[in-house]
C-alpha cells in the first residue's frame, strides 16, 4: 500500500472543515489511469479504498459523484460476471465495490442502497452475506431512530 494511504484515511477522521480536494486530485488520476490492479506497486486498490472510506467515515455528500462513477468502472464487471468466480483478482473487485457501495449508502445515497441489494444476491457468497449484514445494520439503525 504506498505510504499516502495511510495518512488519507487518517485525514479521514479530520473534524475541521473537512478538506476534499486531496480525494478529488487521487479521483481525476485514477479516471485517467489504466485500470491495472495486478500490479501491487501501483497502489490503484488502495487509492479507490480511500476515498470510499473517507465517503463512510466523514458521510460527505460532496463523495456522491466520485463513488458513482468509480462503481460504474468497467472492471467491476469483469468482478461481478461468474465466469471469473475462480479468480482472486473478482474477488478483490467484489470487496472493492461493497466497500463503495456501502459508503454511497453512508452518505445517504440511494445508489449505494440499491447496489448493496444488488450485492446480496452475489455468487461470492461472502459478499452476498457481507451485503446483507450492511443492510441488515443500517436498518436496524434506522428502526432504533424512529423509537
Amino acid at each position: 500500500m504506498p505510504e499516502i494511504i495511510y495518512r488519507l484515511n487518517s485525514l479521514a477522521w479530520s473534524t475541521n472543515k473537512f478538506d476534499i480536494r486531496p480525494y478529488k486530485i487521487i479521483f481525476q488520476r485514477i479516471m485517467h489511469t489504466e485500470m491495472d490492479f495486478i500490479d501491487i506497486h501501483k497502489g490503484l486498490y488502495h487509492y479507490i479504498e480511500c476515498i470510499a472510506y473517507a465517503a463512510e467515515v466523514q458521510r460527505d455528500e460532496r463523495f456522491h459523484e466520485m463513488l458513482i462513477r468509480l462503481s460504474q468502472l468497467d472492471i467491476f464487471d469483469y468482478a461481478i460476471n461468474e465466469i471469473n468466480k475462480e479468480d482472486i483478482l473478482s474477488q478483490r473487485l467484489l470487496i472493492l465495490l461493497l466497500m463503495i457501495y456501502r459508503a454511497l449508502y453512508m452518505c445517504d445515497q440511494v445508489a449505494g442502497y440499491k447496489g448493496l441489494v444488488g450485492l446480496t444476491h452475489c455468487y461470492d457468497q461472502i459478499i452476498a452475506s457481507s451485503a446483507k449484514k450492511v443492510l441488515n445494520n443500517i436498518q436496524s439503525r434506522f428502526r432504533e431512530k424512529i423509537w
